[in-house]
């Protein structure tokens, strides 16, 4: 039998390269692959949206964003929002550039919009995430 060493394997794809797979897939059935500056928006917009101290395994993780849904809609709840947004992405990725974050309340809901650029490795990519009662799936009380 050969002996074969790890130097005399080839990998393929680039170095250094983020992939990850989103739950989408494509008109043929297979799953559909997301690269680049998408990777960490999906990862960021994930821990955003998920309601801190509800994952088991590490407690630090999430965000208290949930609790802004019902909230009055004023510039103080406005700056809340932005700190959030800002302090937790810097929190869970240091090497983030977080360029903008742009705040907008629903009239007609409760709810609110958040658009944030940012930037990471040289690459810009824009995160947009909709709160609101309907995707509201944890409870509000404190749950660490």
């Amino acid at each position: 039998m050969p002996n074969i060493s790890m130097q005399d394997k080839k990998i393929a794809g680039k170095r250094n390269t983020a992939i990850d797979f989103i739950e989408i897939i494509d008109r043929t059935g297979d799953f559909k692959k997301l690269t680049g500056i998408n990777v960490y928006v999906k990862s960021y917009r994930n821990m955003l949206m998920t309601p801190l101290g509800t994952y088991i395994f590490d407690p630090t993780y999430g965000s208290l964003l949930y609790k802004k849904i019902f909230e009055i809609y004023d510039e103080i709840t406005k700056e809340d929002i932005i700190y959030e947004v800002q302090e937790r992405i810097k929190q869970y990725d240091p090497r983030v550039t977080i360029t903008k974050v742009d705040v907008k309340f629903f009239s007609d809901t409760k709810g609110f919009y958040i658009s944030a650029e940012i930037e990471r490795d040289g690459q810009t990519g824009q995160l947009d995430i909709i709160f609101n009662d309907n995707n509201l799936s944890m409870p509000l009380e404190d749950v660490y």
